[in-house]
Order: C-alpha cells, then structure tokens, then sequence
C-alpha cells in the first residue's frame, strides 16, 4: 500500500497548512493568563512561518554543499532572508492598530497584520517547496 503522506501535493501544500495551525494555536496557548490582548492576534504568525523557511532553505543549503549544488538554495536564502526583514518590519510599523492619538494599541490589524503575513509566508514557504521538488 502506497504511503498517503509521501504525496508531493500533501509535502506541498499539507503539512505546510498543518504547521501554520499548529503555530497557531501554539502561539494562542502560549498566552500569558489575564492577557487582555485581542485573540485575533494568535493568528498573526507569517514571520515565524518565515523562520521555518529560513531554516529549511538553510537546512538544504547544507546538504547541497555536500553535492555541489548550492547556487539555486543561496538564491532561495536571501529571498526568504529579505522577505524576513520586510516582515519584521512591517510587524513592528504597520500591523498594529493606532487610536485617535496615533499610538499603537494591543489590537493588530486584520490585514496587513494577521492576513497578509500569513498568505505572503504560506506563499514563498510552498513555492520553495514546489521548485525544490520538481528540481
């Protein structure tokens, strides 16, 4: 019998949803108790799916040295690298909700804040995945 979990489209697109769930709710039970914090922003995790792919790219640069393969992977890294830095960015100025004063509030917005960020990430995450594969 065929494995399921050995299906390109589940490596694709399957397990890179799961792990955006499970950081999802890891990230919603890791709240502090009493945190008066909105619950919508549990859901804003697009950097540290950028991290996971910074790691990966990272993980199989490693392993291309070992074949002499590395050009495709360095390219990858700082794509991944630059879309990092832009997120943090972004996460730091413009995902936070400001009140009439223009001070951030505790609330993050829905979507450069929570959305974006996590579309952006899931993107580049599976499309190395995709080019990594049919490589």
């Amino acid at each position: 019998m065929k494995d399921p979990f050995a299906n390109v489209w589940i490596q694709l697109l399957g397990y890179p949803l799961m792990l955006t769930l499970v950081g999802m709710y890891t990230r919603r039970l890791g709240r502090r108790d009493g945190d008066a914090s909105p619950r919508r922003n549990d859901w804003a995790i697009g950097t540290t799916l950028l991290f996971m792919t910074f790691g990966v790219v990272v993980s199989d640069i490693r392993m291309a040295a070992v074949a002499a393969d590395v050009s495709p992977s360095v390219g990858w890294l700082l794509i991944v690298l630059l879309a990092l830095l832009i997120s943090v960015d972004i996460d730091r100025t413009r995902s936070w909700v400001r009140d009439s004063a223009n001070r951030i509030t505790d609330t993050k917005r829905l979507g450069i804040g929570i959305i974006g960020p996590n579309i952006l990430a899931l993107g580049i995450y599976c499309s190395y995945q995709i080019v990594k594969t049919w490589r």
